[in-house]
């Protein structure tokens, strides 16, 4: 359901239901990693990829995460935040 929200645009109904949810596996944080990267939300994505990293749950990023945060990286011009996500796993 998030990634249907988010191929539509609708950002606040995926985040609120991602929010919303009690367990979250890495293709629930790939889908909102990358809604918000493909709808010009690329601060976001990098936010959010940090909130992955350090959530209770452990949530290991995977390729699908890593292409979409570098490529929010490189909307935003952020070589340096590219760097740092690239050595984080």
């Amino acid at each position: 359901m998030i990634s249907a929200y988010t191929r539509v645009g609708d950002l606040a109904s995926a985040r609120e239901l991602f929010d919303k949810m009690p367990e979250r596996d890495v293709v629930t944080w790939n889908s909102m990693i990358s809604g918000y990267a493909q709808n010009g939300q690329s601060a976001l994505a990098i936010d959010l990829f940090k909130d992955m990293i350090t959530a209770a749950d452990d949530p290991k990023p995977d390729e699908v995460t890593m292409v979409s945060v570098i490529s929010a990286c490189g909307h935003l011009g952020a070589l340096d935040i590219g760097n740092w996500v690239i050595s984080t796993c």
